[in-house]
């Protein structure tokens, strides 16, 4: 059954078993009610489906067929009646890290620019909305568009110290991906 094969492709991403992953996923997408232009996005069971078969081809290294999964989830997203912003969020960003890995700085960053600007249909204290500016930041990083990095991650700062504090996690974790960009820029 569908639940069966989502069920085993969750335990196998957990386990750090890919092909298997990717294989389930791609069983579920295929056999899942693929939402059509028209309809709703109802099935979270088709959505976590690409999510995981995205993910398991980009552990594989098959980026393009993270790539072309991801572009289908996105258009099926964006054709909906009521638009899932944090699951268009979130698979943006996937698409950004495949294009990443897949070595095309501009598509990544574009895939990442996408999501940060939806990020204000989410409020300015969801959690996807403070860890996309965080994301662009890393992009601009890994691509050595250092004053890019920095001014993001400046932006991401100052946003997760008015939402979630100065000593939470995730403000930490962007004070030290700061710093190390502002290290680079010194190198």
């Amino acid at each position: 059954t569908v639940e069966a094969h989502l069920r085993l492709a969750r335990a196998a991403l957990a386990a750090d078993r890919f092909t298997l992953a990717q294989s389930a996923a791609q069983t579920v997408g295929r056999d899942a009610n693929r939402p059509s232009a028209q309809a709703e996005i109802t099935d979270p069971v088709w959505v976590e489906s690409r999510h995981i078969e995205a993910q398991a081809a980009l552990f594989n290294a098959e980026t393009r067929r993270a790539v072309e999964v991801l572009i289908e989830a996105i258009w099926a997203v964006e054709q909906s009646e009521s638009l899932d912003v944090p699951t268009l969020v979130s698979f943006k960003l996937q698409l950004a890290q495949a294009y990443v890995e897949a070595g095309q700085a501009t598509k990544g960053i574009d895939a990442a620019m996408d999501a940060v600007q939806l990020r204000t249909n989410l409020g300015p204290e969801h959690p996807l909305a403070l860890s996309t500016q965080v994301q662009l930041g890393e992009i601009y990083l890994h691509f050595h568009r250092i004053d890019e990095a920095i001014a993001t991650f400046e932006d991401a700062l100052r946003m997760q110290v008015w939402a979630l504090g100065a000593m939470h996690p995730d403000t930490l974790r962007t004070q030290e991906l700061l710093a190390n960009a502002q290290e680079s820029r010194s190198i």
